[in-house]
């Protein structure tokens, strides 16, 4: 056996656990490599990295690879760490994982830097826990589960080297995203969209941002990849245990009702209503589509909307397929909504469902934005009652495992309000400077102005752990009351100015109590007795005949007919056990999710 082969196969077969009782040591960082990319043909390269955190995560991650021919080498790798120390996890317990694959590169440039497909086997040799450090996605360490696939466009780096597209397909804990067709063929559809120039971002409007771009990207990947493969629902597989499929084309999806925020959800109106038309079809004409959609990308464009989307698709579809086919898909789209789509939800009150599963808010960059950013949909209540008080509840998740980007972390937002049925925006670029590492630099920023009054903070009143998987999730609930002076519609919407953040309020319910009663004295007009008895102070603000319980001061802008709205936060009456809530969304650099 050659002594590279020998190598190899000791390393694979080697259990991690040899490594695990050793002594951490104090390292920070480090490594050890001949050549952090590629071995040369023929060569052997060894790497090595450490790392040392006290009290939380130790990891011995080594890899040897070996050039076998100009342009393949293969590794093998193993890794060996400890969990992150967390109630509820076994503190300090052993993580071994070892692995072999083979590395395909392909050479750009004289100067031989590569890129290339790498494919690996994994071999655990312990608690494959993916809550570690591991999963930060640092390219340096071993391969660890990722649950999701995406694509991603060609980009210059800060040093002018050109990375091109590629679609990434994860091998998750349970589920190895490559194996499911609907799957691939959803991000070759992002590569499609991409080459012609199709939708990709949306800006704003007189709501606030919008993702409809983005949802446009989402929907029309999951037509291609349900045209190519001929049914409607999406990644049976890649659903997992817990889902029966991940999306489904066979829906009937309205706008504002399924808006929420997030590119994959919003897209469903759209899609659904384009795979509905195409569903009428002859194959003939179903595959004339397909082509139609493909040859309309360019003019629907990068920063659009669906109202745009729709004008462009019915125009070519009157064009080649004739105006009764067009006057087919608009009915489609009209009845969910798609032609009009306005981010505007009319909610019930005192109700056992939520108002709203969950609503994402846009991501928000200190250098991007000089104010607090709107989030994509505005609330409308019916008060009935000039003086009903208004509790607005909600809740935010905490993962429980590392988050090495810090995105996952719970934050008290904002809540804007008054009566109408709209809240108007305005958005114009400022130029302001900033400062960074004691370095000052101008920069233009989008300053966010409205026409309603800040009603107050939406602020924590409590946690709970998660009711299906409290050692992954602990659940922050939220709350903001206050009192509406107005009977009529009343619109609420949320915002923040957390740096790096893109919260998501899951469950939100509204709370409607009517104005309280005054108290009856018995006054008549006359002069009152000399032996009235006096109301005791019981020191309890809620029991005084003047302060309702759960409003707060009228504010200046009250006394001066401004938004007709106080507000304060409180804790409402009870709460109720929300059920089981979305994952959290895992923010990266580059690329869409599948």
């Amino acid at each position: 056996m050659k002594p590279t082969t020998l190598l190899l196969a000791t390393l694979l077969v080697t259990p991690a656990c040899v490594l695990t009782d050793r002594p951490a040591p104090a390292i920070a960082n480090f490594s050890i490599a001949n050549d952090t990319d590629t071995a040369a043909y023929g060569t052997v390269e060894i790497q090595a990295h450490g790392v040392f955190d006290p009290g939380a995560t130790k990891a011995f991650p080594v890899r040897v690879k070996h050039g076998l021919t100009e342009d393949v080498e293969v590794f093998a790798d193993w890794s060996v760490y400890e969990k992150i120390e967390r109630p509820g996890m076994d503190d300090g317990e052993g993580i071994g994982d070892a692995g072999i694959g083979i590395r395909h590169r392909f050479w750009e440039g004289y100067q031989g830097t590569s890129a290339g497909l790498e494919g690996r086997v994994s071999i655990p040799t312990g608690d494959t826990d993916e809550l570690t450090v591991q999963t930060a996605g640092d390219p340096a360490e071993a391969l660890y589960p990722y649950d999701n696939a995406y694509f991603t466009g060609g980009f210059y780096d800060y040093y002018d080297n050109w990375y091109g597209p590629r679609l990434v397909f994860g091998q998750g804990a349970e589920i190895d995203y490559a194996y499911d067709a609907d799957v691939v063929y959803h991000e070759l559809g992002h590569f499609i969209v991409r080459s012609r120039g199709g939708p990709k971002n949306s800006g704003a409007n007189g709501y606030g941002l919008r993702v409809e771009g983005g949802a446009l990207n989402e929907g029309l990947a999951d037509y291609f990849s349900s045209a190519i493969l001929g049914e409607g629902v999406l990644a049976e597989y890649a659903g997992g245990t817990e889902r029966e499929y991940i999306r489904t084309l066979e829906g009937d999806a309205t706008c504002a009702t399924h808006i929420f925020g997030q590119v994959h959800y919003d897209s469903q109106p759209f899609a659904q209503g384009l795979w509905a038309f195409r569903q009428s079809l002859t194959p003939d004409d179903a595959r004339a589509l397909d082509e139609i959609v493909i040859d309309s990308l360019t003019a629907i464009g990068e920063r659009t909307s669906f109202d745009t989307a729709y004008d462009v698709l019915t125009a070519a579809v009157d064009d080649r397929l004739g105006t009764a086919a067009g006057d087919d898909l608009r009915a489609e789209w009209d009845q969910r909504g798609v032609d009009a789509c306005v981010p505007l939800q009319q909610v019930a009150v005192n109700t056992e469902e939520p108002a709203r599963r969950f609503s994402q808010l846009p991501y928000f960059s200190e250098y991007s934005y000089a104010s607090p950013v709107p989030g994509y949909l505005q609330f409308v209540i019916d008060v009935p009652e000039a003086g009903s008080t208004v509790t607005v509840r909600g809740s935010q998740l905490e993962f429980l495992g590392i988050d090495p980007y810090g995105v996952n972390v719970p934050n008290e937002l904002l809540l804007l309000g008054g009566p109408g049925e709209r809240i108007h925006w305005d958005d114009e670029v400022i130029t302001t400077t900033q400062t960074y590492n004691g370095y000052k630099f101008t920069v233009d920023q989008i300053q966010w102005t409205h026409d309603v009054a800040e009603l107050g903070t939406f602020a924590e009143v409590g946690t709970r752990p998660h009711s299906t998987q409290p050692d992954r999730y602990l659940v922050h609930d939220y709350a903001l009351t206050f009192t509406v002076d107005d009977a009529g519609p009343f619109v609420f919407q949320f915002a923040h100015d957390h740096h790096g953040q893109a919260p998501v309020v899951y469950e939100v319910f509204v709370d409607l109590a009517p104005p309280p009663e005054a108290p009856d004295t018995g006054d008549t007009g006359d002069t009152p007795p000399t032996d009235t008895v006096p109301v005791t102070d019981t020191g309890d603000p809620s029991s005084s005949p003047t302060t309702p319980s759960g409003s707060g001061a009228a504010s200046d802008d009250e006394e001066k007919g401004g938004c007709g709205c106080s507000g304060g936060a409180s804790a409402p009456a009870g709460w109720l056990w929300l059920g089981a809530l979305a994952a959290v969304l895992r923010r990266r650099r580059h690329g869409q999710a599948a």
